[in-house]
């Protein structure tokens, strides 16, 4: 992951936003102080699902299951 200044950052502002968005690479911002991640917010909403996802039981070896499927033994229609 690559490190800018506060400083630097603020003047590449826009061309950094436009390359997080379309590379789905984070960058770090390092102040005097403290140090963030900027990340797009298609990969945030992404992050926050996964999360979520994942803190429901059983859930984890459910996806790795059904990943294990081939997709020709799947059911044709949903029974809801």
């Amino acid at each position: 992951m690559e490190t800018y200044s506060a400083s630097d950052a603020s003047i590449q502002l826009s061309q950094l936003m436009s390359r997080i968005s379309s590379k789905h690479e984070p960058i770090c911002v390092q102040g005097e102080m403290n140090r963030i991640v900027m990340i797009s917010e298609e990969d945030y909403r992404a992050l926050k699902e996964t999360l979520y996802l994942t803190s429901i039981p059983g859930m984890v070896e459910s996806i790795l299951k059904a990943d294990e499927e081939a997709v020709e033994d799947c059911a044709k229609e949903l029974s809801w």
